[in-house]
């Protein structure tokens, strides 16, 4: 059997067979869960990955609020792709997930963590959504720390909104790479189940941020919020608004539940921002015994409140079951201002807005969404065969016009009546001669669909560097005073996206002869001497907009428009003169009228 080729490698009438031929054998022209985020789905597992040793697993079916603690997975397992398979098959005959039409598994990361700082040219708090896209990719551009890599870590970037002018406005945190493979195979178990399966992993510590307003009020002494997993605390300090100011990591020693010197480094950092006696409130999310931390922190914050949070009643408090983790919460129940007033503060307006706290650390590699149409290929595809079925229609209507026409000529008396007329026969004769031309003539090849499908294609490269949103075809007459015949104007106005690379490619088409060279290609190509542009006094003229694209969305993109950094315009207009072979006969029957 022969080698599949990767898309790249196929020309534009092979990418189109490629998707129709997913289109007829998987849900994805049907199923829009294909290209949706995992939290966004229905029927979803939410797995709390606490430490080496596996994952607690817990159902959620969002339309019901339902929520359902599943068997666990074991390391070994998470590492077995027949036990992978096993566990999405027991997942799906479950009672609560039965008929689902898609399953998201979301993975929360709290056995680990990093944070580094960024580098000193990158100081700049408006450049924060741009630094955020170059993270993904290439974090040694934006680190102070040159010699990372992405190959056994994801980076991303969480703001402080409540970072004093001068002072760091960012971070970047950092998770392993260890569970990719494991997020890999449950997406193909899902390619070969044709259900949707869609995957992501967030940072529990990130999400654990995100629960405060739940249980935390702002202090005009400021607050620090102390995390304590199993092998790591994150500190994060708030001023008196409670917008956060900074995080701060500390790994526990062997064997230790919390950090040691805790207590020193929570006034040491404190002292630097100023918090005199900030209020301090600890979360167990380990379960673990956080005494001695209390204990170093009374030590040596003698004048502040410290507070140790029950995460138990937290969750409670919700009508929800209380084994659930607090993060799980943070990402499947809606904050409300009324309330949670912190809800409305810088720091957890941009996390619900931006989704700061749900940035997916393990997505799809680029050359894994490269073997499987995108959305919008879904959609062009699904167009192209409404519009095989109104030219279908089209066709079939002018069929049996014709065919009445005929019909109704050959029962006429005129085409009863025999005479020896030879001048009336000539005459009769001469009248279908024109009209034979004047069909001839108004289906020679001026405007033929595939054709400017064809064009469309080559303006929208394969290699996904331009998105279109919207492609208009316009043809209209252009009747000239004492012409026998009409010359008429074709127009393509075209509206999309496209990153740097798409913006070069159509800068290129963009001018006069660059579309003439376009032009010239699809006449070539398809054999159409209507795109030749310049035969005879035909004129093409072409207009190019750059456009900022407000939706643009690098962070957590959930729809394809929202990977493009630019929008732009393109009209392309094509004259043709009344004195053109493909100008259109004005000719008139008796018939016809």
């Amino acid at each position: 059997m022969p080698e599949e080729k990767h898309p790249s490698e196929l020309n534009p009438l092979q990418l189109y067979g490629r998707a129709v031929k997913l289109a007829t054998s998987t849900t994805r022209l049907k199923n829009g869960d294909w290209y949706n985020d995992a939290l966004d789905l229905d029927v979803q597992v939410h797995c709390y990955m606490k430490d080496e040793g596996g994952v607690d697993n817990f159902l959620h079916v969002k339309s019901r609020n339902y929520y359902e603690k599943i068997e666990s997975l074991n390391s070994h397992q998470l590492e077995q792709y027949e036990e992978l398979e096993k566990f999405v098959q027991t997942t799906l005959s479950h009672e609560a997930a039965k008929g689902a039409k898609s399953l998201g598994i979301v993975f929360y990361l709290a056995d680990e963590l990093s944070i580094a700082s960024l580098g000193p040219e990158h100081q700049n708090p408006g450049e924060l959504q741009d630094l955020n896209s170059k993270m993904v990719e290439s974090p040694k551009e934006v680190l102070e720390d040159k010699t990372v890599s992405t190959e056994f870590h994801a980076w991303r970037l969480f703001p402080y909104p409540g970072a004093a002018a001068g002072n760091e406005f960012a971070t970047a945190v950092a998770v392993s790479r260890k569970r990719e493979d494991t997020l890999s195979a449950l997406r193909d178990i899902g390619e070969s189940l044709n259900l949707p399966i869609r995957t992501a992993a967030l940072s529990a510590p990130l999400c654990a941020i995100h629960a405060l307003p739940w249980f935390s009020n702002a202090d005009p002494k400021g607050t620090v919020s102390v995390f304590n997993y199993q092998k790591f605390t994150l500190l994060a300090f708030f001023n008196e608004h409670f917008d956060l100011m900074l995080f701060r990591y500390m790994p526990h020693p062997n064997g230790a539940t919390v950090p040691a010197n805790i207590g020193p480094a929570v006034l040491a950092t404190a002292t630097a921002f100023e918090l005199e006696n900030p209020k301090i409130q600890i979360l167990p999310l380990s379960g673990a015994d956080v005494d001695p931390a209390i204990i170093s922190l009374q030590s040596s914050m003698m004048g502040s409140e410290i507070v140790l949070i029950d995460l138990t009643q937290v969750v409670r408090s919700r009508q929800l079951p209380d084994y659930l983790p607090v993060e799980i919460l943070a990402t499947t129940q809606e904050l409300d201002e009324e309330l949670s007033p912190l809800a409305a503060n810088e720091t957890f307006r941009s996390c619900i807005e931006e989704g700061w706290h749900t940035q997916d650390f393990l997505m799809p590699r680029p050359e894994e969404l490269e073997l499987s149409p995108s959305e919008a290929d879904m959609k062009l595809l699904k167009l192209g065969r409404r519009l095989r079925t109104v030219a279908a229609m089209i066709l079939g209507g002018v069929v049996l016009y014709t065919g009445f026409n005929i019909w109704t000529k050959i029962r006429s008396d005129a085409w009863m009546y025999k005479t020896k007329n030879t001048a009336a026969t000539t005459a009769a004769l001469g009248q279908q001669l024109k009209q034979y031309n004047h069909w001839e003539n108004l289906l020679k090849d001026r405007s033929k669909g595939w054709v400017s499908m064809e064009l469309i294609s080559r303006i929208a490269p394969a290699d996904g560097s331009v998105a279109l949103s919207g492609v208009i075809h316009q043809v209209n007459l252009k009747p000239e005073p004492g012409a026998a015949q009409y010359g008429f104007q074709k127009s393509w106005t075209i509206d999309g996206y496209m990153n740097a690379k798409g913006m070069e490619h159509l800068s290129n088409i963009g001018t006069r002869e660059g579309v003439k060279q376009l032009f010239t290609e699809v006449a070539e190509f398809t054999g159409n001497e209507a795109y030749l542009p310049d035969a005879g006094k035909r004129d093409v003229t072409v207009t190019f907009k750059r456009l900022n694209n407000p939706k643009f969305h690098p962070a957590n993109p959930t729809k394809p428009e929202q990977r493009y950094p630019h929008a732009f315009k393109m009209t392309i207009t094509q004259s043709f003169g009344s004195d053109d072979n493909m100008s259109v006969a004005d000719v008139v029957t008796s018939d016809q009228k």
